[in-house]
Parts: structure tokens; sequence; C-alpha cells
């Protein structure tokens, strides 16, 4: 057959390679997300006291345009994890077939750059990531920061518990981002 459905390849590497095998390469970009999350929300606190963010406006549900350069100014440090990662990550795609297989690692992958290109070359496009960064961090935390009191108002309408909108307003606020 010609099924090239989702489910199709989902059922194929598990009879072939075992259910485990959907999950591999997952750990190292886990690792590196949490990171840059971790980072990404500790610093973005950081800029809102910097720049004195104002809850009354958002409460009062104007528009709070610090939270913009707050969100921006976490970009420039982000994309020191992020350029690496972002990096590897395409070339390993791009060089899959060259490689034989896509079971080669993240690991042995950055270790080949800088074995063949130097330790900078981890940080080729940088500028371009960055601004990426600052741009989707920005745009983040604008709709997550304004988006929050109104999910929590019609959480409440509806009958979900209030604790329901910040996750809520976090994955509506990935997606538009993006």
């Amino acid at each position: 057959g010609g099924d090239s459905s989702m489910f199709r390849v989902f059922r194929d590497v598990v009879k072939r390679e075992g259910f485990w095998a959907l999950y591999i390469g997952v750990a190292n970009p886990l690792a590196a997300l949490t990171i840059l999350n971790t980072l990404n929300f500790s610093q973005y606190a950081k800029f809102r006291r910097f720049y004195e963010i104002r809850d009354n406006i958002i409460a009062n549900g104007g528009f709070e345009w610090k939270i913009l350069l707050a969100g921006a100014s976490v970009g420039p440090l982000s994309s020191l994890i992020s350029t690496p990662f972002e990096l590897v990550k395409t070339q390993m795609v791009l060089h899959s077939k060259e490689l034989g297989s896509s079971s080669t690692s993240s690991v042995v992958t950055a270790g080949n750059i800088i074995r063949q290109h130097g330790p900078d070359a981890l940080y080729c496009g940088h500028l371009v990531n960055t601004t990426r960064e600052m741009v989707f961090i920005a745009s983040y935390f604008t709709f997550y920061e304004h988006t929050k009191k109104g999910i929590t108002t019609a959480a409440s309408q509806v009958g979900l518990h209030s604790s329901m909108a910040i996750p809520l307003a976090g994955g509506i606020s990935g997606a538009a981002s993006w």
C-alpha cells in the first residue's frame, strides 16, 4: 500500500522496533527545552519587574506594551542556548541520509560539527535565531499576559476551575506566537 497515514507510520515503527522507538531522540531536546523554558520564564519575571509592568492596565482590559519589551529582552540570552540546539537539530535532519540513519545523537552531531568547523560553528545563524527568539518570546508573553484574565473569566462562566486558565493561556499563547 500507498497508505502513508501517521497511524500507519506509528504502527509500522512499533511493529519493527518496539513502542519505545517512538521516543528515540527525545531526551536531548527535552533537556534543552526544559533549561530554555526555565531560563525564559525566570528572565521574563526579572525583566517584568525591571520595566515595571503595570498589571492594572491588563486588569482593566488595556494593552501593556512593556510586556513586549520584557519578552524581547529575554531573546538574546535565550538564543545562547537555542542557537546550538536548533543548528544541531537542523543538521541532523539535513544530513540524516548521509549518516545512513536518523539514530545519530545530537551530542555526536554537535561533536562532529565542532571537529570539522570549530566550536564557533555551533553559533552559525546566531543573529537570525536571536531575532526569532526575541519576536517569539515577546509575542508569547504578550499573548499570555493579555489572555490569562479573559480565559480565567470564561473558564469560571463555563464551570471550569480558574486554575485551568494558566495552562490554557500558555497553550493558546504558544500556538498563537508561532
